[in-house]
């Protein structure tokens, strides 16, 4: 923590000691201010929950209010995050105590000030509460220089968006055409198609013939082939030859 917050936080916790030994008293002087402060946040939060509390100041006059301090005061339930006020102000940190101090504030004029701080766990069913005071030694009513925001801590974890996944995108592809039926001997071709429907150039695929049958010749394949036109050849033969002797003459 550098010295300009240690003398800011210092600062402002040396006139709130001074504010409160006066025991109410105000100091006798010429000029006097009425400061007013005001505060809001969340009724609600979950354990991890960042929560932010807004404390507006207002000097209500006559005159112009001067060495200011504004200190924060949360319960153990909230550990604090930051501090940030108008122009003009100076905000800061010391072993977790957070406050703020400005040379003036015009009659009139409004301070407006952020604090956040994250809900601890182990602390739900309890409630959080957060003090926020601010002080001048001019001030003719204090009464309403302190205000306290509770926040009660309830069960339930933080909201995490969901991730959003494209669908992916489907391909209709064309039919694959296969040609692998041919005569014996023949070598067919096989033409595959693309995704887009151009075939790809065609690839010869010589089949390979089957296992032998039960009696020994393959089932298909060039041998087979020659076997079975010889055989066609001779049951032609044998019709003919039959043909020819119903026709001729008895001897």
């Amino acid at each position: 923590m550098g010295r300009r917050s240690r003398a800011v936080v210092t600062a402002g916790a040396l006139a709130l000691a001074g504010w409160l030994g006066s025991a109410g008293q105000v100091s006798a002087q010429a000029a006097s201010a009425d400061l007013a402060l005001t505060q809001t946040g969340p009724s609600t939060a979950v354990t991890g929950q960042t929560v932010a509390y807004t404390i507006t100041v207002v000097n209500n006059g006559p005159d112009e209010a001067t060495s200011l301090a504004l200190d924060e005061g949360p319960s153990a339930a909230l550990d604090p995050v930051s501090l940030s006020g108008p122009a003009g102000w100076t905000c800061g940190s010391v072993s977790g105590l957070y406050g703020c101090t400005a040379p003036t504030l015009a009659n009139g004029a409004t301070a407006v000030f952020t604090f956040t701080a994250t809900i601890k766990p182990g602390y739900e069913g309890t409630t959080a509460t957060n003090a926020a005071a601010v002080f001048t030694f001019i001030d003719t009513s204090r009464a309403d220089n302190i205000a306290t925001v509770s926040t009660q801590i309830v069960a339930g974890t933080t909201t995490v968006a969901p991730t959003t996944v494209a669908p992916a995108t489907t391909v209709a592809a064309t039919p694959t055409t296969l040609v692998t039926a041919g005569p014996a001997g023949v070598t067919p071709t096989v033409t595959v198609p693309t995704a887009g429907g151009s075939p790809v150039t065609p690839v010869a695929s010589t089949v390979a013939p089957a296992p032998p049958a039960a009696g020994g010749l393959p089932a298909t394949g060039p041998e087979n082939g020659i076997i079975a036109a010889v055989g066609a050849a001779f049951v032609v033969a044998g019709l003919g030859l039959l043909a020819l002797r119903r026709r001729a003459p008895a001897a």
